[in-house]
């Protein structure tokens, strides 16, 4: 029964929930944000118009000096200074009904008609308050004489010196606020696109070069049982690292240096003394970055369309330099060359690395192999040099170039 009880009690009053009490009274954090914009436009105007009404009284005032009118400096100043804040009043509601009826070439005649009958209204409830205003703090009666006097009198400078000036700032910076906001929303939109794409592209390379090694280790595992033991360790250690940067577009070329090593060391597993691998990386590029999984693929083709063809022992040499702003890779095999192995070109990776450096770099890159003139294939690439902040620590026993 307690139970029941505690549960419709619930219902009726529900739980204590600060956030919640918090929201009611002070409303959700979007009407929070819209009523401090408020109240800046709301102190922005009372500032201009007050700064201005200062100016006009006191030119007002130097006038009727120089005119050998020496009148009260009350009389020069309170009339403007009362328009000056009934105009500061109303501005915002000005802007108000300018960013929920903004011109637009679809209802452009009917909001311009619009703001025609807008505009009579601001001189009407000009007229109304200032002539109120000025009324209270003089002591005067007031009657509709006055009110009409004063609305035939200021109609036609009150709206084309105060509210079509208005309607045209207010029009300029919401246009240019909306686009500012358009085209931050464009380039986060863009941004995301391209990670999704690195990360569409990069889930279609991991499973390729995954496929290709354990097709090795099956053929492996006919004749020597031991080395595929060992290759499966290397590859459990290459599939950590892989993982723990899955969510990574870019690294440093060290840590790129290394991820290539961790996979080499089981093709030479798998080749034994057929396959030397050099590296000649220069340090003051190991914290440069560059794609994840950049060199993975064109090592996978080095050792596929090179070392793999050669019956003696080959070379992989991997090398990397800065020039000027521009950060060049380089990856060399001893193979046949591109005139016997052109069908590599065409391969996965390579598609994929393409790609990937387009999505990155637009075409502000450079990916070019070269193979007749060579004993083997290089595979040349050249892509914006910037650096990581912080770094990363540079790759051990490398060759300097």
């Amino acid at each position: 029964m307690s139970g029941v009880v505690q549960v419709g009690f619930e219902r009726s009053f529900g739980e204590a929930n600060p956030v919640k009490e918090a929201t009611a009274v002070l409303g959700k954090p979007e009407d929070l944000a819209h009523r401090e914009r408020l109240g800046v436009i709301w102190t922005i105007s009372f500032a201009f118009h007050i700064m201005v009404s200062l100016m006009v009284s006191w030119s007002w005032h130097q006038a009727h000096i120089l005119q050998g009118r020496h009148g009260a400096i009350r009389d020069d100043f309170l009339p403007p200074m009362l328009s000056g804040l009934v105009f500061g009043a109303l501005s915002p509601f000005v802007y108000l009904a300018v960013k929920r009826y903004t011109l637009t070439e679809n209802r452009i005649f009917r909001r311009v008609i619009g703001y025609f009958g807008g505009g009579f209204l601001f001189c009407l409830v000009d007229v109304v308050l200032r002539i109120s205003l000025l009324a209270l703090v003089q002591g005067n009666r007031l009657n509709l004489t006055m009110y009409r006097d004063a609305y035939v009198a200021s109609v036609a400078s009150a709206f084309v010196l105060v509210y079509v000036p208005i309607v045209i700032i207010c029009h300029a910076v919401i246009l240019y606020g909306r686009s500012k906001a358009e085209a931050m929303r464009a380039s986060r939109l863009e941004d995301q696109l391209t990670r999704t794409e690195l990360q569409l592209l990069k889930a279609q390379l991991n499973p390729h070069f995954l496929f290709n090694t354990m097709n090795s280790i099956s053929e492996l595992m006919h004749t020597n049982v031991a080395a595929a033991d060992r290759m499966m360790a290397r590859l459990g250690d290459f599939l950590r690292m892989a993982l723990n940067s899955k969510a990574v577009s870019e690294t440093t070329l060290a840590a790129e240096v290394a991820f290539a090593r961790s996979y080499l060391s089981i093709e030479q597993i798998r080749l034994g003394d057929r396959l030397t691998v050099k590296y000649f990386i220069a340090q003051e590029t190991s914290d440069a970055l560059v794609p994840h999984l950049l060199l993975q693929p064109l090592v996978e083709n080095a050792v596929k369309h090179g070392i793999s063809k050669r019956s003696t022992p080959g070379v992989i040499a991997i090398g990397s330099r800065r020039i000027r702003k521009q950060l060049l890779i380089t990856v060399r095999d001893n193979g046949p060359g591109c005139r016997e192995t052109a069908s590599w070109r065409t391969g996965v990776g390579l598609n994929l690395t393409h790609s990937r450096l387009q999505a990155l770099y637009g075409q502000n890159y450079k990916l070019e192999w070269n193979g007749k003139d060579l004993d083997g294939t290089e595979v040349v690439l050249e892509i914006p040099f910037r650096v990581a902040e912080g770094g990363e620590p540079g790759v051990e026993d490398v060759e300097p170039c």
